[in-house]
């Protein structure tokens, strides 16, 4: 989830800053790289080491030099699996927020099959059906719950020639949300994928070890061995947001 990255880059320091110029030069990477998106690397979160500091040349009162150092940044990989909450619901995606990542969307077809939407709550559910031909159960991707769910793609754009572009007066409305993922503006989305079993609420599955022997045996009918884990169903049927 996070790398260190080797970044060479030039600045320029301030006379005033020549007698400590390790922490001008802190500061400065820092302020310049943490909390930004770092365009095909990613989100850059704090300066680990300055490794090489080159020759330094002065102009006009201010020293001009190259610093190369290394950046932890955010960048999970591929396959990688990440909790999370959902922050928001759309009828083309659910977003995602990781606390300080809040560009993470999972579209409808990297959701549990079969899905629906339920536009009067403006939510996802899983219609999960018993293996034995029971009950069908609505399990439901609530807002502000724990998600579960594996990377699939991270991918990265460059916004910034955009943004110096007049705003659309139209596009600009209060309340307006994106008609798809593909509209979202943003240097860097993460997309996920909660098909495979474990995946999804988190509340949904319990650890083997976490079962009574009791429910396990088929005592209780909420519980079901699924790869591994139990998937819980029953303290969710019929369950809607807010309930």
């Amino acid at each position: 989830m996070f790398v260190l990255s080797l970044i060479e880059d030039t600045l320029i320091l301030p006379p005033k800053s020549f007698d400590d110029e390790i922490k001008t030069l802190t500061n400065m990477i820092n302020k310049k790289y943490a909390n930004k998106v770092i365009m095909g690397v990613g989100l850059g979160i704090t300066l680990k080491q300055i490794v090489w500091i080159g020759p330094t040349f002065l102009f006009e009162g201010s020293a001009t030099l190259q610093v190369r150092f290394t950046f932890i940044v955010f960048r999970p990989f591929k396959g990688e699996i990440i909790e999370g909450k959902i922050k928001d619901c759309d009828k083309t995606y659910i977003q995602i927020s990781l606390g300080f990542f809040d560009q993470v969307y999972i579209e409808p077809n990297c959701l549990r099959s079969p899905y629906s939407y339920d536009a009067n709550d403006k939510i996802f559910y899983w219609a999960y059906k018993q293996s034995d031909g029971g009950q069908m159960s609505a399990m439901y991707y609530e807002i502000n719950e724990p998600i579960r769910f594996r990377v699939i793609e991270v991918r990265f754009r460059d916004v910034a020639s955009k943004m110096k572009r007049p705003p659309d007066p139209e596009a600009a409305t209060e309340g307006a949300v994106a008609a798809n993922v593909d509209d979202v503006e943003e240097p860097m989305m993460i997309f996920g994928s909660v098909v495979e079993d474990g995946l999804g609420m988190v509340r949904w599955w319990v650890d083997e070890e976490e079962v009574e022997p009791s429910q396990q045996n088929g005592t209780y009918d909420d519980f079901w061995i699924r790869s591994g884990r139990w998937l819980r169903y029953g303290s969710v049927v019929g369950r809607r947001r807010g309930s």
